[in-house]
């Protein structure tokens, strides 16, 4: 199996020049020969987003963000990390996720 790993310095809170950066380095990758790709740590929010988690509104960007780079990505799987609302108690109120 062929990996493309990105390497990418994503820009706290941009998140839709982070998205673009991503498919840009995604679709780059794929036309390598990749089966498999993987994007940094928190490479749609950036890092590290520190005490902008505390904001709902930044969370909300991140996942409305997340989906729009989902319905960009091809039949090549991309695995992003990403921060989401974590409603099971007990627990913290986030949680970081790897999606492919």
């Amino acid at each position: 199996m062929r990996l493309g790993l990105l390497q990418l310095n994503a820009t706290i809170g941009a998140y839709e020049k982070n998205r673009a950066r991503i498919e840009e380095a995604y679709r780059e990758a794929v036309a390598r020969g990749a089966e498999l790709v993987a994007a940094p740590e928190l490479a749609l929010c950036g890092y590290p987003p520190r005490d902008l988690l505390l904001r709902d509104d930044f969370i909300q960007h991140g996942l409305d963000t997340l989906a729009q780079l989902a319905a960009n990505v091809g039949d090549v799987p991309l695995i992003v990390g990403y921060v989401d609302r974590n409603d099971t108690r007990p627990g913290r109120s986030l949680r970081v996720l790897q999606r492919p």
